[in-house]
């Protein structure tokens, strides 16, 4: 199960990485805890998912139970994107919403198997 939420938060980083607005960014997208320029921004939930799920490796040492934040947030954010662009995930066929037709029964089955 580990694995399988591993890969699938490979789709939403590479979304959100492509469409977060970095234009007045003076780290470069790079989150730091540290700054109050990143934990004030607007974007800070954007660059702090990133920042905490961007290496393969370190997600490898996470639990599922540590995951599963990271796929929800991510579902959340995709919700929210195909929503803007006025899509209905639950029948269109675009990339995005496929993953996130994929996603929330990934959730749902993590859920039942490891509870809240």
């Amino acid at each position: 199960m580990q694995q399988t939420i591993i890969e699938a938060l490979a789709f939403p980083k590479a979304h959100i990485a492509k469409n977060i607005s970095l234009d007045r960014c003076t780290h470069g997208g790079y989150f730091n805890p540290e700054n109050n320029e990143c934990t004030e921004c607007i974007r800070e939930g954007e660059c702090h998912w990133i920042f905490q799920n961007e290496e393969a490796s370190a997600l490898n040492t996470k639990t599922v139970e540590e995951l599963v934040p990271a796929l929800e947030y991510s579902i959340t954010f995709m919700d929210m994107s195909v929503s803007e662009q006025g899509h209905n995930y639950r029948n269109c066929n675009c990339d995005s919403c496929q993953w996130l037709r994929s996603a929330y029964k990934l959730f749902n089955k993590v859920l039942k198997t490891y509870g809240d």
